[in-house]
């Protein structure tokens, strides 16, 4: 039986003596990915770092701004904002409502040509596709098997925008580009390379940086905010605020203090929302803060006021603790007859939620190499007991993705 892998969006509930309607919040998630053709490898210095932006999402989860926040590739900075504009998401919900959202992406998977075959080759292919993030999380969950999660593979793009061969450096990757790979490229097509003003055939490297837990912290080294930066949003006269009314939102940091996700508390319309992500992605508090025990985040409440351009705090800054579920009775799903007779081995993943009295409600297979794994394994799933979360001690509901898989023991 795998480990319980658990990804926590914080949720707040209200008081019933607080002054501001609190509210849950459900942050936005990336449903397809674009993946840019860069001039050379961004990953390439000694560190490894891949560069990063921030992207202001409208109340349908698309891009209208996008600005770059890591250092050492301003020479990309185009094209990574560019790029980001193609992605789509799923929106941020506040209080049961689409709002403007805020994502902090890294370009994690990437082209970069091969510069042993690019001779004479003027203007770089482009990708015309958008990859959808779960065939991505397909790839991680069998990579993550098999304890290779940073992939590479060579491309051979035809003059025609067509892949003509995919080729692995190690046996993993080999067993990909042959067994994986001819199913995505019938839809990755490019815009082809030109040479003298002509269509030309290209050769790209494919890096596919499949970490998580990783990647997080590589993110916040090369944010560029200087610490104890808290600006705070700013007073916009056609959003119809309201003096004194009380803001609140929690921000998610990273080990260095750097945001790592903005969540509104409180219904702001669209304006206000547009200014508070504005200001708080630019926050960066004190390391030390924000590693202290199961430090979350932090919460600011914020109001505005007639003779003041920008916000104004109305209390101290709030720490977040939060603590995840514990499971207490995890029974293992039963390995579907038919299957194993059939030696036939996969995973699924479930997606649930951990309620208050540490029940789960709902379940379901979010990804299953087989149908009958993801019955088996959401049926399992809902008998699952937990210590329910906590968010400042008090218990919380959860959402929870866990992989589960299925193979024999040897």
């Amino acid at each position: 039986m795998a480990g319980l892998a658990v990804l926590v969006p914080f949720v707040v509930y209200a008081e019933e003596d607080t002054l501001a309607e609190h509210c849950e919040y459900e942050t936005p998630r990336l449903k397809e990915e674009y993946w840019p053709v860069f001039p050379n490898n961004p990953a390439a210095d000694e560190a490894g770092h891949v560069p990063v932006v921030d992207i202001v999402l409208d109340v349908w989860g698309k891009p209208i701004h996008a600005v770059m926040v890591s250092t050492g590739h301003e020479d990309i900075a185009d094209l990574c904002i560019g790029s980001a504009s193609l992605m789509d998401f799923t929106p941020a919900i506040a209080c049961g409502e689409p709002v403007d959202g805020f994502y902090r992406h890294a370009f994690q998977t990437y082209f970069y040509p091969d510069r042993h075959n690019v001779d004479g080759t003027v203007t770089l292919p482009a990708a015309a596709f958008r990859m959808p993030r779960n065939l991505l999380e397909n790839l991680f969950r069998a990579s993550m098997v098999e304890d290779q999660v940073v992939l590479r593979f060579k491309i051979h793009v035809g003059s025609d925008g067509k892949i003509q061969e995919v080729v692995g450096y190690t046996e993993w990757e080999r067993h990909l580009a042959s067994k994986v790979f001819p199913k995505l490229t019938e839809f990755m097509t490019f815009t082809p390379a030109k040479a003298q003003g002509f269509p030309s055939e290209s050769h790209l490297i494919l890096v596919m940086d499949l970490r998580r837990g990783t990647i997080r912290n590589e993110i916040s080294k090369r944010l560029a905010m200087a610490e104890g930066h808290q600006p705070m949003p700013e007073k916009l006269e056609a959003s119809g605020y309201e003096p004194g009314k009380e803001y609140a939102v929690g921000l998610s940091l990273y080990p260095n203090g750097t945001v790592q996700d903005i969540q509104f508390l409180t219904v702001l319309n669209r304006q206000e929302a547009l200014s508070a992500i504005n200001a708080f992605r630019q926050w960066r508090v004190e390391p030390a803060s924000a590693n202290k025990g199961n430090f979350h985040g932090i919460k600011v409440t914020y109001t505005y006021l007639e003779d003041e351009p920008t916000a104004v705090m109305l209390k101290d800054i709030e720490n977040i603790v939060r603590t995840p579920p514990k499971p207490i009775k995890r029974p293992a799903p039963h390995y579907p007859s038919k299957l194993r007779r059939e030696g036939l081995q996969g995973y699924a993943i479930v997606e649930f939620v951990v309620c208050k009295k540490g029940r789960v409600p709902t379940a379901r297979a979010a990804i299953a190499t087989h149908p009958w794994f993801g019955e088996a394994a959401v049926a399992a799933v809902r008998k699952w007991k937990f210590e329910p979360a906590t968010l400042d001690g008090e218990p919380v509901a959860t959402y929870v993705r866990v992989p589960i898989p299925f193979k024999f023991r040897r």
